[in-house]
């Protein structure tokens, strides 16, 4: 069975400073058989960090995103962002957190 981890912050240091780095977390997960990785960003630096591992592990997908509480940033930044052609997901867009009515 092929898995795919459908959110995981491989931008964060907690998987970027293992001893055996990124490169290591992910090796470890192959080998219990997650071979994707859903990459959310949390605002635009964590989105471009996404992109940026997408282009060296080709196994991760980059979901640009911006969290909701996130400090404010200008939207019309990410459409850089959306364009590239790694870009294939966007995420983290606060669906998850009510902020008033819809």
């Amino acid at each position: 069975m092929e898995l795919v981890d459908t959110h995981v912050h491989l931008t964060h240091k907690d998987y970027t400073q293992q001893p055996d780095g990124l490169a290591g977390v992910i090796k470890r997960a192959k080998r219990v058989g997650v071979n994707h990785f859903i990459v959310p960003g949390l605002n635009r630096l964590s989105s471009y960090k996404a992109i940026d591992l997408a282009m060296t592990y080709r196994e991760i997908m980059p979901a640009v995103g911006l969290h909701p509480l996130s400090p404010d940033e200008d939207l019309n930044l990410y459409e850089e962002l959306i364009r590239r052609p790694q870009s294939k997901v966007i995420g983290e867009v606060g669906t998850d957190i009510k902020a008033g009515p819809i």
